[in-house]
């Protein structure tokens, strides 16, 4: 009985497996011409053109102004179509998780309560079947989160394309992750307080005799209490985002509230400390009972009017992050402008997870991360034509398309019968 279900096991570990190859490295100059680039963190370039060299953007062009072009450049001529950054996915377990029946193929959560040495990008499967279906709808960078324990681990930014977790990884140590306490908060907060001011000692005794012995879980935290990257701090109600912020002030910590689902009611004390909100997702239903049924619509809309920063994720489902376009098209049915629900998804997640200098928008010296369409990638019928990662021709197959290519073979040999 042992042996069959190690066979079962394995074979559905075979069927969970991504055989796409992974795009070689960029090897020559391209110049793209003659497309519309968005570059959204400036104006939108009709009929411009953008040269990638050695996987950066070296030139932004406008119309009739082509840059100087390296020897064996070859040249891309976009007819028209639409060049975006590559979209950012903040708050995930892509590349964690495989199978939700199977524990054996999730990997997202540690074994205790505290473990702020823990780092994402390890555990992330390069060959998971789920990173080439978000790639195709032009997912090229996600913001990987550990989860389970109050302090789960750190946060890390990786492409969705690479051969093993080290080619993928953009910034391994992005923030911690905290997951807010719901019931006894009080006693929680002083575990995190504790946790926190020993942290802090340890790196002033670390600091004053480079003796002391090192302890992984507090060196970890060094990022963190520097504010060189922020704590991400995952809670939803009006009462935990307002303790959460108040706990933020009072370490000195530059924490992003993940969730945040009751963000508009304390947009005034978001706004005062500067504390960024990623959104977890447009389709999910209302809260309570007597909400309207357009609460989770609106909302983005409501923080953008009320001076917040925010951004859109996909609220962690790593088997839907395809969706996170049509979260954001979501919004822009409800009020909010495209532009903002663009940059919800490209540059403000990008500037979340402290990357906005790799990814998130089209400027020279960045990372040739973007994507080709013949138009919105907001709107559900636009094709991701082309895809680059760090000026690699990236490969958009994936499973999902093989299927529906089978089954339309299936169909149409039934109708010549």
């Amino acid at each position: 009985m042992r042996f069959l279900l190690f066979i079962a096991m394995f074979a559905c570990s075979l069927t969970a497996q991504d055989l796409t190859v992974k795009a070689k490295t960029q090897r020559h100059p391209i110049l793209l011409h003659n497309g519309v680039i968005h570059t959204v963190s400036g104006p939108v370039l009709s009929g411009g053109s953008l040269l990638l060299h050695k996987g950066k953007i070296v030139a932004v062009s406008p119309k009739n102004k082509k840059p100087k072009l390296p020897a064996g450049t070859r040249s891309i001529d976009l007819k028209g179509s639409h060049v975006y950054p590559g979209l950012v996915t903040v708050h995930t377990s892509l590349g964690l998780a495989e199978i939700g029946s199977i524990p054996m193929s999730i990997d997202t959560t540690e074994v205790g309560d505290i473990t702020p040495e823990v780092r994402a990008n390890i555990a992330v499967n390069p060959d998971s079947t789920a990173i080439p279906v978000a790639r195709s709808n032009g997912i090229l960078t996600a913001g990987v989160f550990p989860s389970g324990g109050l302090l789960a681990g750190r946060v890390s930014a990786m492409t969705t394309d690479g051969w093993t977790w080290e080619d993928m990884t953009i910034l391994d140590d992005a923030g911690l992750a905290v997951r807010w306490p719901r019931g006894n908060r009080e006693a929680s907060v002083k575990r995190l307080d504790e946790v926190f001011a020993k942290a802090r000692a340890w790196h002033a005794a670390k600091k004053a005799d480079p003796t002391v012995a090192t302890d992984l879980r507090w060196q970890s935290m060094g990022r963190a209490l520097a504010r060189a990257s922020k704590v991400f701090v995952l809670v939803n109600d009006l009462d935990g985002i307002t303790s959460a912020v108040q706990w933020g002030t009072r370490n000195q910590l530059d924490i992003v509230i993940v969730g945040g689902r009751d963000a508009v009611l304390c947009a005034r004390l978001l706004k005062r400390h500067d504390v960024q909100v990623v959104l977890s997702g447009t389709h999910s239903t209302p809260k309570r009972r007597d909400s309207h049924y357009d609460e989770r619509f609106v909302l983005p809309r409501q923080l953008q009017d009320a001076g917040v920063r925010w951004c859109l994720g996909s609220g962690g489902r790593y088997a839907n992050e395809r969706n996170l376009p049509y979260q954001a098209a979501s919004a822009v049915a409800f009020g909010l402008k495209e532009k903002d629900a663009i940059r919800s998804i490209t540059l403000a997640p990008a500037e979340t997870l402290g990357i906005a200098d790799r990814v998130g928008s089209l400027r020279p010296g960045l990372d040739a991360t973007l994507i080709i369409t013949n138009g919105s990638p907001l709107d559900l019928t636009t094709v991701i034509e082309r895809a680059f990662v760090q000026g690699r021709d990236v490969i958009l197959h994936n499973k999902h398309r093989a299927l529906a290519a089978k089954y339309r073979t299936k169909y149409r040999q039934l109708r010549t019968r």
